[in-house]
């Protein structure tokens, strides 16, 4: 019996902005220089839309969604009110994160589909191939890999004409996810070792750890686990030095899939058992269960039924 392995696109396919700021968010600061009642009010508010921005982003930074957006609606009127439209690109950009991030792709579409137009009037090239990433991210989600890889396709030539290196490494990595899930492993495979290159060249090392995870999964699909394990192991000890946790979780669990696969239940027992105390600790409780339904596997192809119980 096949085991499930928990594929990774953690780190580098998110790439499409940070927890705590908006890649398209400008810092200036604002002085009043005169003494107009008129100016003084533009200035009191333009002082109020940055406030509400910043607040906006602490929010998001701690998961903080449903607050986030009503902060950003807040900032979104006051920078069409002044005819502010960098403040409102980020406002919209923001909105469209956060409804993303709580299970809402279509309004999220609309808000990254309103930060777009603006951002190419203002020549934002930068922000511009984030949203683009962003909308393709949206669509990949959703299963529409054929709008997710226009989107990615759109973004790639923006991040090398402004020289933004890991954002063509992002680029490519969530081209080669498309390409992995519509299956042409081939031509995932092709974008995968792009992104690894430019991720490792800029020193990226989640990145780095994301993408050969990425790279050993279309291994396996395709039937070459030695192959499939090499990758693995090239990541797992990346994780670890970055400590994430979840990283770490996901190759025990997918390393031990790998053994399972090829007649090695000792070998696969002894990853997923690693794995599944961490998934605890992590409260990461999709990941404690196909563990602990690849114990029970486990246990089953060998002959001990009862053991296999406790398990499922």
């Amino acid at each position: 019996m096949k085991r499930i392995i928990i594929t990774s696109l953690i780190g580098i396919t998110t790439m499409t902005t940070t927890a705590l700021t908006l890649p398209l968010l400008s810092q200036q600061s604002y002085t009043q220089t005169a003494d107009s009642q008129a100016e003084k009010l533009d200035s009191s508010q333009t002082e109020k839309l940055e406030q509400l921005i910043k607040t906006a982003l602490q929010q998001m930074g701690q998961y903080q969604h449903q607050k986030s957006i009503e902060t950003f609606q807040q900032a979104l009127a006051i920078a069409r009110k002044i005819k502010d439209r960098k403040k409102e690109a980020d406002a919209n950009f923001g909105l469209g994160f956060n409804y993303n991030s709580i299970g809402k792709p279509q309004e999220a579409l609309n808000f990254y589909n309103e930060a777009l137009p603006i951002l190419q009037e203002l020549g934002d090239r930068s922000g511009e191939a984030v949203t683009l990433n962003s909308i393709g991210a949206v669509y990949d989600n959703i299963g529409k890999p054929q709008k997710a890889l226009e989107y990615y396709q759109q973004a790639l030539p923006i991040r090398r004409e402004v020289g933004d290196r890991s954002g063509v490494a992002a680029a490519l990595n969530n081209i080669g996810g498309v390409y992995r899930n519509i299956g042409k492993p081939q031509k995932a495979l092709e974008y995968y070792q792009q992104a690894l290159s430019i991720v490792r060249e800029v020193n990226n090392r989640s990145g780095t750890a994301s993408i050969l995870n990425n790279i050993a999964a279309v291994y396996g699909s395709i039937g070459k686990p030695q192959k499939a394990l090499e990758y693995f192991e090239q990541a797992l000890p990346i994780w670890k030095e970055v400590e994430d946790r979840s990283g770490v979780a996901t190759t025990l669990n997918n390393i031990g899939g790998v053994y399972d696969n090829i007649g090695k239940p000792q070998k696969a027992l002894e990853y997923f058992e690693q794995a599944l105390p961490i998934m605890r600790e992590m409260k990461n409780r999709s990941g404690v269960a196909t563990t602990l339904n690849n114990i029970g596997g486990v246990y089953g192809s060998i002959g001990k039924p009862q053991k296999a119980l406790e398990y499922y």
